[in-house]
């Protein structure tokens, strides 16, 4: 009987140190595989804006802006499970931003209830144009009031 009992004590000390482990490397792979999705829409909006001179208009989250779907991958989808894509035009008439606050014009956002997600994207993606706005989203700048 004392061997089982020494033999599940090590499973269980075994088991508390790699389930951590397993939670943190699956929320840090989805970080970047968000992080290649935030880059494809943004590569997909600079090449449309350079094809036509305009950037695509504001689309809800998780609503794929059809001005970029010829530039994106086949299949690709502002819906996930943990979280949602939003391409984000605060771009006026006159130019100026209407996110005063950040100074973004265009961007692409991951909305997530996944508080711990948002935070390791912020890890992955270390540079100053991806900025937490909110609780639940964080952007990634493609355009800002000092430009690209």
């Amino acid at each position: 009987m004392l061997e089982v009992v020494v033999g599940v004590a090590v499973v269980v000390i075994f088991l508390a140190f790699t389930i951590p482990n397993y939670l943190a490397l699956t929320r840090h792979t989805r970080a970047m595989r968000v992080m290649a999705d935030l880059y494809a829409v943004r590569a997909a909006g600079f090449t449309y804006y350079g094809e036509t001179g305009t950037w695509p208009p504001e689309y809800a989250p998780g609503l794929t802006p059809t001005e970029l779907v010829e530039y994106l991958p086949r299949s690709f989808t502002f819906q996930s499970k943990r979280y949602q894509l939003d391409w984000e035009n605060w771009r006026r008439p006159d130019g100026s931003a209407r996110s005063p606050r950040t100074g973004i014009l265009i961007g692409v956002s991951v909305v997530s209830n996944d508080a711990g997600l948002l935070r390791d994207i912020q890890k992955v993606i270390t540079n100053a144009t991806f900025r937490r706005i909110s609780k639940r989203k964080s952007t990634l700048e493609i355009l800002g009031i000092s430009g690209f």
